[in-house]
């Protein structure tokens, strides 16, 4: 989970950027992929890293949810408003 949270934070990347989650989720996958296809346990399958995976995606700066479409009347000279 160090390695997820270096990541994101940007303290673990070699420009100091930090990652986006998408980008994260990426580098976890291709881990998997490794473990998988060299026959290893999958450190990507336990809750703990899905779970902290979860918490770093509801994190601060990331793109909020649009507010929802609200339809306005708009009345003018219109007896039916």
């Amino acid at each position: 989970m160090a390695f997820l949270h270096a990541q994101r934070s940007g303290q673990g990347t070699a420009d100091g950027h930090p990652r986006a989650i998408t980008t994260v989720r990426r580098y976890l996958s291709t881990l998997a992929t490794l473990h998988r296809l060299l026959e290893l346990p999958d450190p990507a399958a336990s809750p703990l890293v899905r779970q902290t995976l979860k918490g770093l995606g509801r994190g601060v700066g990331d793109a909020l949810q649009a507010a929802p479409l609200r339809w306005v009347r708009t009345c003018r000279r219109s007896s039916r408003c």
